[in-house]
């Protein structure tokens, strides 16, 4: 270990000082015989090209753990059709970080695809086939009456998605990944034999890459640390589990927990809330290492940005689903239109990523109700260094945390993107890890998700501000520093090299 690192350790948490900060030399950087000799085995089913915000976690700590003599061999999900991917995003994946994907099977999807193979579409998009004919009704003039193969083709895929639902709520536990485990399993037999991996880290969710690394573990008895992003038990986004399959869940997770050497979380509440849930496990074994951010993430994009606009824009990337949605903020902007008709004049929220179809039925009567469409604009989906060119452009980064029983523990990866924009976040969100931080981190205003007047209030500030151009921003460099992904993933090395 480095004759400048000094750990200490306690009740699961690491503290560590590195008198430069950076290592120096060949040996230290992990190049030459040290670098072969350390080598990390890392479960990721989401990985790039994949879309999911999930990637970026195993990602970073595979990049920066290189800085620390480790040399990471990654095994995730191969790329097919039913998993959104960005190939530009395999530029995040550095040459020396080895990918190993594997096929991720989805039986179900495949029965849909079949399904619409049936029965082709012909060039201008109308069915092929002498079966196609009009309905004589009056009614249904015009409506072309489908054909058998037609017929035959939706019944197929109607009854693939209920199946589909039904394996997915009843059948596929822990999650749909795991038909994915017998070939990543295989695969790291394999690796093993070749590099002899001195630790392997899993991370989830998926879940499924949990029960990789136990088959990995008894195996070969390698050390193994688990990754907890979110958590599995009372996840506050996963309330739809059946009961019988929750008493399930927890004694594989009891398992798990178990078996694994250390335990990372990464936020504080879902540390004390996993030592409550395992009394039995080790304190020593929690350890909190929050997601973070990367000093240069957004340096490729500032040459290619616009002029300052004098209109103020607030802006969100991400998703809206199950407990994460906007409906008290298109409130409080409807009764800032009602009192006041030209208060929200120039000004504009921007939205950009997915949106659950229940949710995006909500959001449109809110809108038809106070009329606030002109200051409003949803796009579905936008590549990822789009997305980030679109918080650089906003004045007012917009973030929504999920309520629930253990929303208090929820840490959204977007916090820390935001942060590297390095501009102000209005986030609605309850009291937890994620308003800890903006609040010690003066990185701007956190809302209660049942507080409309507050909300009112500071949305109508923010407006008065910048108009008076009085809007200003200056967070604590100190605290926000400490989130750097470098610095991070010296605590992961730390805990790599002592684990047991």
């Amino acid at each position: 270990m480095h004759k400048n690192l000094h750990i200490f350790q306690c009740a699961g948490f690491i503290k560590i000082n590195l008198n430069k900060g950076k290592l120096k030399n060949n040996m230290e950087l992990g190049i030459g015989s040290k670098y072969k000799k350390k080598q990390i085995l890392i479960i990721a089913p989401e990985f790039p090209p994949q879309i999911s915000i999930g990637r970026i976690r195993p990602t970073k700590f595979a990049k920066h753990l290189r800085e620390y003599g480790w040399h990471s061999s990654v095994i995730t999900a191969k790329v097919n059709k039913s998993l959104p991917i960005d190939m530009d995003l395999k530029k995040e994946i550095p040459e020396y970080v080895k990918v190993y994907p594997t096929t991720y099977p989805k039986i179900i999807d495949g029965m849909i695809g079949l399904a619409k193979k049936i029965y082709p579409k012909g060039k201008k998009g109308k069915p092929k086939g002498k079966y196609l004919y009009t309905y004589p009704d009056e009614k249904l003039k015009g409506r072309p009456k489908l054909g058998p193969e037609t017929v035959i083709k939706e019944f197929i895929s109607s009854m693939a998605q209920v199946l589909k639902k039904i394996s997915y709520r009843y059948l596929l536990i822990p999650d749909n990944w795991i038909l994915w485990i017998p070939g990543a399993y295989i695969k790291s037999l394999f690796l093993q034999k070749k590099n002899k991996f001195l630790v392997v880290f899993t991370t989830a969710p998926p879940l499924s890459s949990f029960l990789v690394g136990f088959l990995i573990k008894k195996t070969y008895g390698i050390p193994w640390v688990c990754d907890y992003r979110d958590l599995w038990s009372d996840d506050v986004l996963r309330d739809w589990v059946p009961s019988y399959r929750k008493k399930l869940e927890k004694w594989l997770e009891k398992k798990i927990v178990a078996n694994a050497d250390r335990i990372i979380t990464v936020s504080r509440q879902k540390v004390t809330f996993l030592k409550k849930l395992h009394p039995a496990v080790e304190p020593k074994k929690f350890i909190y290492i929050p997601n973070g951010f990367d000093e240069d993430e957004y340096s490729f994009l500032d040459k290619s940005l616009p002029p300052p606009s004098q209109v103020l824009t607030f802006v969100y990337t991400g998703r809206f689903f199950k407990n994460r949605k906007p409906y008290l903020l298109l409130k409080a902007l409807g009764k800032i239109k009602n009192e006041n008709p030209h208060f929200l004049k120039g000004v504009k929220f921007e939205f950009f990523g997915d949106i659950e179809q229940k949710i995006k039925k909500k959001i449109n009567n809110i809108n038809n109700k106070y009329a606030i469409d002109e200051y409003l604009t949803f796009i579905n989906y936008v590549p990822y260094k789009e997305s980030k060119k679109k918080q650089l452009q906003a004045n007012i980064l917009l973030l929504f945390v999920d309520t629930g029983s253990t929303s208090n523990g929820v840490l959204p990866g977007k916090l820390f993107e935001y942060m590297a924009a390095k501009k102000p976040i209005l986030g609605i969100m309850p009291n937890g890890d994620a308003s800890q931080i903006i609040k010690k981190g003066k990185l701007g205003w956190c809302i209660n998700p049942e507080d409309l007047t507050e909300l009112i209030q500071v949305i109508k500030n923010i407006i008065q501000l910048h108009r008076d151009n009085k809007l200003s921003f200056n967070p604590s460099k100190e605290f926000v520093d400490k989130f750097n992904r470098i610095k991070l993933t010296q605590k992961l090395s730390v805990i790599l090299e002592n684990v047991k």
